[in-house]
């Protein structure tokens, strides 16, 4: 997944620590909603969120399914658990836009 540069700034170790986690879940949560846990070989999720402003998040999804789990787009998947990670990032960056603004 390409890196996506979004315009927040002066953000807080913590908050940097919160989006990667939120983007984190945001992938397992989605997998797992697609594919039975049990049907996953391996599943690693790296967040990486850099930079004063704009922001730099780039999200490394690398998913393995076993052979029983069948004909499933494994690419597809991933691809679109990168966007929800992005997405959910977008949600909480926006939420702390508005919390410093007020």
């Amino acid at each position: 997944m390409e890196a996506k540069r979004l315009g927040v700034h002066n953000l807080t170790t913590g908050q940097l620590e919160d989006i990667c986690e939120i983007a984190d879940r945001a992938v397992r949560d989605f997998v797992f909603s697609q594919v039975k846990p049990r049907l996953v070989e391996d599943l690693e999720v790296a967040v990486d969120a850099e930079g004063s402003g704009p922001v730099t998040i780039v999200v490394d999804v690398i998913l393995s399914l076993k052979p029983s789990a069948g004909r499933i787009d494994v690419k597809r998947l991933v691809e679109e658990a990168g966007e929800r990670a992005v997405q959910a990032v977008e949600d909480k960056l926006r939420e702390i836009s508005c919390k410093s603004t007020s």
